[in-house]
C-alpha cells in the first residue's frame, strides 16, 4: 500500500509530481460527528493505524463549522466549512504510527472556546486464526491474511502424536509454537511481512513434515514476478518501511553539454508499491540532468528515507542525493544532499562545497577538487554516511543539522581513482565499501575495504581501520548486506551479482577472490542492489546499451528471489539451508564460469564517477 501521507508530501514538493494509480486502504469505519456552538459530539474518535477513516461531520448549529484532523509528519485532512444544516465528508488514511491526535473547527476563535477533540489511534487488532492439528495435517491447510498486521494463531492438537507450528517468513524470520501433546493447545502472535506473498509453514516434529504436515500463508496476494519498468536512467534503489521502493533516477540528458537549466530535467526520484509497481509517485522532479562533457547526467543518484525503520514516532523526511562533479563544470544545484518533507525539498548539505573548504584526499588544483555523493547509507551515531565517487572519500552527515564530516579517504588503486561506490555497515558497526577503480583495465583489480572505527574517534582514518577485505574485483557499482549476513557485490563489466560471506576475513589477511560465488548474470548495466522483506534482491540494471549509453526503454529493476541467492556449495564450504518461505518464480540465467564480454562503453551513469571526462575506446 502506499500511504496518503506520500501524497501529501508529494504534492507539497510542488516539482515533478506524478500521479499514482487508484489504491485502496484496508476498508475502515465510518463515522458520524455532529457540530455545534461550541463542541464535537462525539468528542472522542478511535481508529486503527492504516485504515481509511470516513467522518461525516453534520452543522447542527447556526454558526458555520468544519473538521481538520491534524495527522502524522504534519499531515492535515479537513472538510469545507459548512453552514448550518449543511454536511461534509472526509475519508483519509490514519497514521502508520499509534497515537492521539487532535481534531477541531478552525473557522474563528472556535477551536479556543472548546471545540475541539481527540482521534486516539491504536494498533491493528489483526486476525486470529484457529488451527488443529493432526497426524498428518492442519486444518486449514492455507490461510490468508493483509501484509503489516498482527496475526494470532491458536493451536489446538486434536492427534495423538505431539506436534508444532512453525511459520518461515520474511528475511529467515522464523515464528513457532512449543511442541504441544494430543490435547494441548498454544498461541502465537507475529507480525505478517510487510510484502505480498506466500510463506510456508509446517510442523516441525520428527517427519511430520515429510508426511504432508505443511500448509501455505499468503499476504496481501501474489508479488508480480515481471521487472519494474519506465524507469529514466536508476542510480540507486532503497526499500522504505513500508515496503515501497526508491528509485533515483538520473534522467535521460539532453546533447547540449553546457545548458544545465538548473530545475529543467527529468532526474527524479520515485516511490513505487512492489506489490503493483503501476502505482507510484514522483516525490521529488525535474532535477537538472544535462548531459556533462563526459556524458554523465545530474539527476539523483540515492534516495533513503530517515529516520530509517519502521518503529519511530518521527515523521519521516526523504534524503536524496544529487548527482555532481567538478565544481568547474557542474550546475550550482548538483552535488547537493537534499531533504524533501511535506514543506518540499530543500538543500541539506553541500557536499561539494565540504570538499572544497576542507579538501580530504588532497586533490591538487581547483580542477581536482570534485564531488558526486553516490551512496546514501543510515550507520552508526544515528549518522547518514555519504560513498563520493568524485571526492574518492566517505562523509558522515548529522541528518538533523546537515553537518557534514571526513570518515575514510581512499587511496589510489594501481594509479586509478578508487571511486567508492557501495557502502553496506554489518551488525558491529564495520562498514564494507566498494571501489570501482578503473574501468578501461583488463585486470579484475577493483576492491571492497573494510573500515573499523577502532578508536572510538568518529572516523576510520587511521591506518589500521582501513583494510583491505578482498580484491580481484571488476567494476563493482553498489554493495550490500543481506537478510542471510552475506555480502551482495554487482559488478557492471561481468554483469554479475556476486555473494562473498563476510567470515572469510581475518585480521591476519584478507578474503581470497575465490571467496566471491556469482550468483546471478546477464545483470548488464547493474548499478544498484537493495533486499525486500522477503530476502529476494531487487537489482536496478540497464540492457541494450546504445549510443550515449542504455536504452531508455530497457531501464528496469529486476526481481532475484531469495532461494537463488544462495551460493553454490563447494567442497571446503557448508551447505546452508535454502530459504523455503515461497516467492515469485523469475527467469534468471544459471551462473556459470564464463563472464558475458564486456561493453564497450559504459552506461549513462558511469561518467557520473568519474573525476575527469574519459577517452572513450
Amino acid at each position: 500500500m502506499i500511504p496518503k501521507t506520500w501524497l501529501a508530501l508529494a504534492a507539497a514538493v510542488g516539482v515533478g509530481v506524478g500521479t499514482l494509480a487508484a489504491h485502496a486502504a484496508p476498508a475502515g469505519p465510518t463515522v458520524d460527528v455532529e457540530a455545534s456552538e461550541f463542541k464535537f459530539v462525539p468528542a472522542t474518535l478511535s481508529a486503527e493505524v492504516d485504515e481509511d477513516l470516513t467522518v461525516n461531520l453534520k452543522n447542527v448549529g447556526a454558526a458555520p463549522h468544519d473538521i481538520v484532523f491534524e495527522l502524522d509528519g504534519g499531515r492535515v485532512e479537513r472538510t469545507a466549512v459548512i453552514r448550518g444544516g449543511e454536511n461534509a465528508s472526509v475519508t483519509f488514511q490514519t497514521p502508520l504510527t499509534p497515537g492521539e491526535y487532535v481534531y477541531y473547527c478552525s473557522v474563528g476563535n472556535h477551536r479556543a472556546r472548546g471545540m475541539e477533540g481527540k482521534l486516539t489511534v491504536t494498533a491493528s487488532s489483526g486476525l486470529e486464526v484457529k488451527v488443529e492439528a493432526s497426524e498428518f495435517k492442519f486444518v486449514p491447510a492455507a490461510i490468508a491474511a493483509a501484509a503489516d498486521k498482527d496475526l494470532k494463531i491458536e493451536l489446538k492438537n486434536v492427534g495423538a502424536a505431539p506436534h508444532d507450528i512453525v511459520f518461515e517468513l520474511d528475511g529467515g524470520r522464523i515464528e513457532r509454537t512449543p511442541v504441544i501433546r494430543g490435547g494441548e493447545d498454544a498461541s502465537l502472535t507475529f507480525r505478517t511481512p510487510p510484502i505480498p506473498g506466500e510463506y510456508v509453514y509446517y510442523c516441525s516434529v520428527g517427519n511430520h513434515r515429510a508426511r504432508g504436515m505443511e500448509g501455505k500463508l499468503t499476504i496481501g496476494g501474489a508479488v508480480p514476478a515481471g521487472p519494474i519498468t519506465g524507469l529514466l536512467n536508476p542510480h540507486g534503489l532503497f526499500v522504505a518501511a513500508d515496503g515501497t521502493l526508491l528509485v533515483s533516477e538520473g534522467g535521460t540528458g539532453t546533447a547540449a553539454p553546457p545548458n544545465f537549466a538548473p530545475g529543467n530535467g527529468d532526474g527524479r526520484v520515485q516511490r513505487i508499491a512492489l506489490a503493483d509497481p503501476a502505482q507510484r509517485t514522483t516525490i521529488v522532479g525535474n532535477l537538472t540532468n544535462s548531459l556533462d562533457p563526459g556524458g554523465g547526467v545530474v539527476g539523483a543518484n540515492h534516495a533513503i528515507e530517515w529516520p530509517a525503520g519502521a518503529a519511530t514516532g518521527t515523521a519521516k523526511v526523504v534524503l536524496v542525493a544529487q548527482a555532481g562533479g567538478p565544481g568547474h563544470l557542474r550546475p550550482a544545484e548538483a552535488a547537493k544532499i537534499l531533504r524533501v518533507d511535506a514543506g518540499g525539498a530543500t538543500v541539506l548539505a553541500d557536499p561539494l562545497a565540504f570538499e572544497q573548504a576542507n579538501n580530504p584526499g588532497g586533490e591538487q588544483g581547483a580542477e581536482g577538487i570534485d564531488s558526486n555523493p553516490w551512496r546514501l547509507v543510515a550507520g552508526p551515531g544515528g549518522m547518514v554516511y555519504i560513498a563520493d565517487a568524485g571526492a574518492n572519500d566517505m562523509l558522515k552527515l548529522d541528518p538533523a543539522t546537515g553537518t557534514l564530516g571526513t570518515y575514510a579517504v581512499f587511496a589510489e588503486i594501481n594509479g586509478s581513482q578508487a571511486i567508492p561506490t557501495g557502502i553496506a555497515f554489518d551488525t558491529d558497526g564495520v562498514a564494507y565499501v566498494s571501489l570501482l577503480g578503473s574501468l578501461f583495465s583488463p585486470a579484475a583489480e577493483a576492491q571492497i575495504r573494510r573500515l573499523e572505527d577502532k578508536n572510538a574517534d568518529g572516523d576510520a582514518l587511521d591506518p589500521d581501520e582501513n583494510t583491505l577485505f578482498i580484491d580481484g574485483l571488476k567494476t563493482p557499482t553498489d554493495i550490500a548486506l543481506g537478510p542471510t549476513g552475506r555480502l551482495y557485490v554487482s559488478e557492471i563489466f561481468p554483469a554479475t551479482l556476486s555473494a562473498i560471506d563476510p567470515a572469510c576475513w581475518t585480521a591476519a589477511a584478507p578474503c581470497a577472490p575465490g571467496a566471491k560465488a556469482v550468483v546471478a548474470t546477464d545483470l548488464h548495466g547493474i548499478s544498484a542492489i537493495a533486499f525486500d522483506a522477503n530476502g529476494d534482491a531487487l537489482v536496478a540494471v540497464n540492457d541494450a546499451p546504445g549510443a550515449m549509453g542504455p536504452s531508455l526503454n530497457s531501464n528496469q529493476v529486476r526481481r532475484l528471489p531469495a532461494a537463488s541467492l544462495v551460493p553454490a556449495p563447494t567442497a571446503t564450504a557448508t551447505t546452508e539451508p535454502t530459504p523455503t518461505a515461497a516467492t515469485p518464480t523469475v527467469p534468471t540465467a544459471t551462473p556459470t564460469t564464463t563472464n558475458p564480454t564486456p561493453t564497450p562503453r559504459p552506461g549513462i551513469y558511469l561518467p557520473l564517477l568519474l573525476k575527469s571526462p574519459p577517452t572513450w575506446p
